[in-house]
């Protein structure tokens, strides 16, 4: 009950909040990250509305679409992850504090799934077992990508579980900046993916003006999303590690 009310508790809230603008230079990161990010946004907008209305598909360049697997805005998202992982490692060194092992593992847990595309190979594998081609309008290798999304998050759950009973309490309290992070990877990443994954959105031939933008925004809500919240986990594993070079424990 201790622990749950140092989670909870207004000294908490203020921690997580306070994280990235407390270090000066991680806030100028985070401020120059999310600039990055917003250019990407704004070429694939601009693309996007030109692709709407020319109804071309061809006229858009693949390196640097969101939505397309090792484009350059894909290869930014992978220099967040390990970045992230780099200094919440050493964070860990410096404190000896475990739980900043377990966000290490967790954000490098999130980069081999993007690089190695564990999850969309593992949900072909799932589906390719199975006879039925789809389910409610959405392909059932989606289903798979649950599964294999499922199977990640257990792992990560148990290293954060691990993390958390050998940590401080208020260190562990700390560190829940990074399940705010977590959190939103997995709304943009999960949620709004598999709602972009329904036939309306997918049909591209049958696709009207209408699907075609709002199958774009959602593709910026959850691309360009997880990309934003992988620049708050860079910026604030960043943080983490500046206040790590100052004091043995936090």
């Amino acid at each position: 009950m201790d622990q749950c009310h140092s989670w909870l508790s207004r000294q908490s809230w203020h921690a997580w909040v306070d994280l990235i603008p407390s270090a000066p230079p991680a806030f100028k990161m985070l401020l120059g990250l999310l600039v990055i990010d917003l250019v990407f946004i704004g070429v694939f907008v601009f693309y996007g509305v030109q692709q709407v209305i020319s109804d071309n598909t061809e006229k858009f360049p693949q390196m640097w679409s969101l939505a397309s697997d090792y484009s350059i805005p894909e290869f930014f998202g992978y220099a967040k992850l390990l970045l992230a992982a780099v200094f919440l490692y050493r964070t860990f060194r410096k404190t000896t504090h475990l739980i900043w092992w377990s966000w290490s593992i967790i954000f490098g847990l999130l980069l081999a799934d993007d690089v190695l595309q564990l999850h969309e190979y593992g949900g072909d594998w799932i589906a390719g077992f199975l006879a039925i081609k789809s389910v409610g309008g959405i392909e059932l290798h989606h289903f798979g990508e649950l599964a294999i999304y499922a199977l990640l998050a257990a792992i990560a759950l148990t290293v954060l579980i691990k993390g958390l009973l050998r940590t401080p309490v208020l260190t562990a309290a700390k560190s829940g900046f990074f399940l705010i992070v977590i959190t939103g990877l997995v709304v943009c990443g999960v949620g709004i993916d598999l709602i972009s994954s329904a036939s309306y959105f997918q049909d591209t031939e049958a696709g009207t003006a209408l699907s075609k933008t709002l199958y774009g925004l959602l593709i910026i809500a959850e691309d360009g999303g997880e990309s934003i919240f992988m620049t708050l986990g860079c910026a604030g594993a960043f943080a983490v590690w500046l206040g790590s070079r100052t004091q043995k424990t936090d």
